[in-house]
C-alpha cells in the first residue's frame, strides 16, 4: 500500500491508499476518513457498480473510465474532459458534461476538488458522493436498497425516481443487480 496526500478542500488534507482497484472502497474510505467492516466494503463496492451500471459505463469494463455522454471515449485523465453533449430525447436536445465511470459532471468534478480524473479519483469521488448523501450511515444502519436509490437519485439522473426528465434503469433490474455484484464482493472479502 501507497500513501499519498494531496488536498481537496483548502481545509484539510486527505489520504488515498493505491491499493487493487476491485476493492475500491478500502481505500475510499480511508480517504474519507472512516472505517468500514469488510461486509461495508463489500457494500460500498456493489453500489459503485450499480452506479456504473446505471450510467451505462459498467460493461465497458476499465474503458468505461474513459467514456463520455454520448459514448466517445477521451484519453487524458489529467483533468474532467470538459465538454459538453448534446443528444435529442424526446424531441428536445438533453446536454450534459458527465464522463467517466459514474458518468460525474464538470461542475461536480470541480466542487469535489479531485487532483485528477484518473480512475482512482473518480472512485474517490463518487465515494465521496455516496458520503455526502448519507450512505455510510445507510450502510452501517443495514438500510434498504430503495433507501439507497432514494437518497443517490438526485445525484445520479439515471437512478430510478430522479426528478431530472432523462431516461432511468428500473428499480428491480438494478435491485437485482446490486445483489449479484454485493455477493461477488462479499466473496472476494471472504465475508459469509
Amino acid at each position: 500500500m501507497i500513501w499519498r496526500p494531496y488536498t481537496r478542500t483548502k481545509r484539510f488534507i486527505v489520504l488515498i491508499a493505491f491499493i487493487h482497484f476491485d476493492i475500491p472502497a478500502q481505500w475510499g474510505w480511508q480517504l474519507i476518513g472512516s472505517s468500514l467492516s469488510r461486509r461495508e466494503d463489500a457494500e460500498v463496492s456493489a453500489i459503485l457498480d450499480v452506479l456504473s451500471y446505471a450510467e451505462g459505463t459498467y460493461s465497458h469494463g476499465s474503458e468505461g473510465y474513459k467514456l463520455i455522454y454520448g459514448g466517445s471515449l477521451f484519453d487524458n485523465f489529467d483533468d474532467h474532459p470538459r465538454t459538453i453533449i448534446c443528444l435529442p430525447y424526446r424531441g428536445k436536445p438533453l446536454c450534459a458534461t458527465a464522463a467517466g465511470r459514474y458518468q460525474i459532471l464538470e461542475r461536480t468534478f470541480d466542487r469535489l476538488g479531485l487532483p485528477d480524473f484518473s480512475p482512482t479519483s473518480q472512485d474517490a469521488g463518487a465515494i465521496m458522493l455516496l458520503a455526502e448523501n448519507g450512505i455510510l450511515e445507510l450502510i452501517k444502519r443495514r438500510h434498504s436498497f430503495g433507501d439507497i436509490v432514494e437518497r443517490l437519485n438526485k445525484t445520479w439522473a439515471t437512478l430510478p425516481g430522479a426528478p431530472y426528465g432523462q431516461p432511468t434503469k428500473a428499480f428491480v433490474e438494478l435491485q437485482d443487480f446490486y445483489q449479484e455484484r454485493y455477493k461477488h464482493h462479499k466473496q472476494k472479502l471472504g465475508v459469509k
